[in-house]
Parts: structure tokens; C-alpha cells; sequence
């Protein structure tokens, strides 16, 4: 066994997710808005973009160090999303890599461990990927006369995204006392979706958190950022007997920091970029759903928060249907089963992690070391069906890392919604 090897047990834990997912999934955002025909995106549309996605880090010690990293692959996940892999630069002087092509929802991931030599030698880590990625609009179309007894109660996967898992607490009696009040002489399948669906969308309230708190904290609570609302929903719709996950991933938006906007009007050549650097990586989490006949239905409840104020109607622009600007990274809640090597937890107590949108790395130390994580988009081919009237002046995306961060971003998010409030517009998150 290495040097490096026989300290890495006692090695500090650098968990650079830990960081950023707060960043990364803590996604929210609010605007004043006007619609044309009751839409703000056409579901019959899709947008082709190259990603540039890139991850390094550094290491500034002058004695022997390692770095490892379980980095997520992006799939084909559901109708709506295809993506290729059209180049790949792994690092050089790696010990170990390997691709292990399925975790236990499918997910596929990199895994990468290196011994960086100090100053003296080789001491960084570099890993480049580019994609070529095509997301198209999408609206499900549920008949009211499934019901719950269209399901094959007895396979694998409705008993697999019916069932508890940490922080998806559908055994707590609050969360299951809610499931059946809020379905309540309801049979139809579509309609127990649309009124959990709604009662996330009116009960919860916005709020950053440095870390995911899981839906029976949401649920007493009453709050969270779009990590809960997914959580939540989620375990509300397995409760009753719905089988349904959530879904990490990115929202394409516009615009500084403090002032980020979706851009549905998207023509050839236009480009996002985003990075750990600028602190302004726009991670979302959103919810899927088993439909018998049809598959994976998606909805995002947080987006759905920001639209209610308006009415009802808008709100449910992001129920059974996803626009193009929605990108999946991962699907599922708690992740640690299934994944080869196994992530490295170093005797935390833990079994897993609860949310993974793109890696998981670890360190000697938190310091003296520069970690960065970009995401370079560019889109090459448009589809746009029919450009819906959009206008959309004001669009607050929170995004916080770290207590002193989130406080601020708090901050912004809040005054921004005063001030909107107080000239009476609505919002759109």
C-alpha cells in the first residue's frame, strides 16, 4: 500500500459536492411576465447545443497528494433528451479509471483517481468532455380513466419508486396523512397527480437551503428550494402508490448572477457559460412519474411555485409536460447503491449521498487547491414550432454556496421580491 494510500483514512475530507450542490441544485427563479396564448414555451420544439463540459483541479502542496472523482455521465433520458458523447480528454497519469455504465437507476458514471506528485512534479487534473445534446419540448397527454389498478403492482419497478428511501420519508405519518387527504375521493390517476402536484406548488414556501432537508422536513417545514419541492412531491406520489424519482439536471438561463433569465427564443449560436468560478452554475432538481402506457411523465414544482401568483393555469404550464431548456444530469434521490467503486465516504457512518447532479470528489484537503467545474454551451440547430409572445423583464435565479453566500443570495432573492411585489407583478421561479 502507497504512502498516499495508508493516509487517505485520515486525510480531511475535501467533498467538493458538498460545496457546490447547494449551488448546484438550489435553483429557483422569479419574474414578471406576459403570454401569449396561455404559453410561454412550445412543447413541439427541440434545440441541438455542443456542451464543453470540463472539471480541474490543482494541487498547491509541495509533498504527495491524491484526488479522486465519481463524475455522472449524461444520458438519454426519456423522450426528450438525447445526448452523444463526441470527444473525451481524461487526465493523464491517472492510477484508476474506470466507466461504470449503471448504478441502480441507470446512471452511469467516470470514476477517476490520481496521485498528484506535489510542486515538484505532476500535481493537477484535468477532464474534458464534449457533447452534443438534443432537448425537445414535450406534453404528456394522461386519459382520466387510468387509474391506480393500471399498474403491475408486483414489478420490480413500481415496488422500487414506491418505496422509503432517506429523504423521501414516505413512511413519516405526516406524509402520508397529507397523501391521502389531498387524493381524497379522487380515482383518476391523472387528477391525484395534479392535486398533489398543486398542493406542493401552493404550501410550500421558496427558501435556499445550504443543504438537502428531504420531504418530511419540507413538509413541516412548509419550505425549501427545489430540491424539497421535488422531494416532496415525490414522496406524496409514491404514498399513495404512484411510482415516481426525482431528477437532477441544469435549467439554460440568461444573465448575470443577480439577474437570470430562461430563454425560450433561442437561435443558432447563442451560448451559456457557467462555472464553479463565477458561482453562477444554475443546478435544478424536478420530478418524474410512472405512467402505465406512456412511461416517465415530468413536471417541475418549483418552476410551477414561481408561476401560481399569476393563476392556476400558468402554474400548471409545468405539469405533464417539460420545455427544452430543462436538461437532465441524473435521475434519483439518494445515490450510493450500485455505483462501482463505491463512493468513497471514509467511515462518515453514511450509506450514501443524497443528491448527485454532476460529481463527487474527494482530497487530501479543502486548501491550498483550485477546483473548477465549467459547463460551455452553444446552441447549433433550432426547431422552434411556433414562437410563443414572451416577455419576461425580471428573472431572479437564487443561487448560494456556503452559509455567507446563500445569505446574501437570500437577500437579493427577497429584496427582489419586495420590490416586484410592491409594483404589483407577478413571478415566474
Amino acid at each position: 500500500m502507497s504512502h498516499i494510500q495508508s493516509k487517505k483514512i485520515k486525510a480531511i475530507i475535501f467533498i467538493i459536492l458538498s460545496l457546490y450542490s447547494p449551488l448546484l441544485i438550489s435553483i429557483t427563479s422569479q419574474s414578471a411576465f406576459s403570454i401569449g396564448n396561455d404559453t410561454f414555451f412550445n412543447p413541439n420544439s427541440s434545440l441541438t447545443y455542443e456542451l464543453n463540459y470540463t472539471i480541474e483541479f490543482e494541487s498547491y502542496y509541495s509533498h504527495p497528494t491524491f484526488f479522486e472523482i465519481w463524475v455522472a455521465r449524461l444520458e438519454n433520458w426519456t423522450t426528450n433528451q438525447n445526448s452523444e458523447i463526441i470527444s473525451q480528454i481524461n487526465p493523464t497519469n491517472v492510477r484508476n479509471h474506470t466507466l461504470d455504465e449503471y448504478d441502480i437507476y441507470n446512471n452511469s458514471y467516470d470514476y477517476y483517481y490520481k496521485e498528484l506528485e506535489g510542486l515538484s512534479g505532476d500535481h493537477s487534473f484535468n477532464l474534458q468532455y464534449q457533447y452534443e445534446i438534443t432537448s425537445s419540448g414535450i406534453k404528456y397527454e394522461i386519459p382520466d380513466n387510468i387509474t391506480l389498478d393500471n399498474y403491475n403492482k408486483s414489478s420490480d419497478l413500481y415496488k422500487f419508486y414506491t418505496s422509503y428511501q432517506p429523504y423521501c420519508e414516505t413512511n413519516d405519518t405526516n406524509i402520508i396523512n397529507t397523501a391521502l387527504s389531498v387524493t381524497d375521493g379522487i380515482s383518476s390517476l391523472n387528477e391525484m397527480i395534479k392535486a398533489i402536484y398543486l398542493y406542493v406548488v401552493k404550501n410550500l414556501q421558496y427558501s435556499v437551503l445550504p443543504q438537502s432537508i428531504g420531504a418530511s422536513a419540507a413538509l413541516s417545514t412548509k419550505s425549501g428550494d427545489c430540491s424539497e419541492f421535488s422531494s416532496l412531491m415525490v414522496a406524496l406520489l409514491r404514498t399513495i402508490g404512484i411510482p415516481a424519482r426525482k431528477v437532477l439536471g441544469i435549467a439554460l438561463v440568461d444573465g448575470d448572477i443577480s439577474s437570470q433569465t430562461p430563454k425560450f427564443d433561442v437561435e443558432v449560436g447563442d451560448v451559456w457559460s457557467y462555472s464553479t468560478d463565477e458561482d453562477n452554475i444554475p443546478g435544478h432538481a424536478w420530478v418524474q412519474y410512472y405512467i402505465p402506457e406512456i412511461g416517465w411523465v415530468s413536471a417541475d414544482p418549483t418552476w410551477g411555485n414561481g408561476l401560481y401568483p399569476s393563476s392556476e393555469n400558468y402554474a400548471l404550464e409545468y405539469l405533464n409536460q417539460m420545455d427544452y431548456v430543462h436538461l437532465i444530469t441524473s435521475v434519483g434521490g439518494y445515490y450510493g447503491l450500485g455505483i462501482e467503486p463505491p463512493l468513497d465516504l471514509l467511515d462518515s457512518g453514511e450509506e450514501g449521498i443524497p443528491e448527485f447532479p454532476f460529481y463527487y470528489a474527494l482530497a487530501n484537503s479543502s486548501t491550498y487547491n483550485d477546483f473548477s467545474f465549467t459547463l460551455d454551451f452553444k446552441c447549433i440547430e433550432v426547431n422552434l414550432s411556433e414562437d410563443p409572445t414572451i416577455e419576461i423583464p425580471n428573472l431572479f435565479i437564487i443561487l448560494g454556496i456556503g452559509g455567507g453566500t446563500f445569505l446574501i443570495f437570500a437577500l437579493i432573492g427577497i429584496a427582489a421580491i419586495k420590490k416586484n411585489k410592491s409594483n404589483k407583478k407577478t413571478y415566474y421561479r
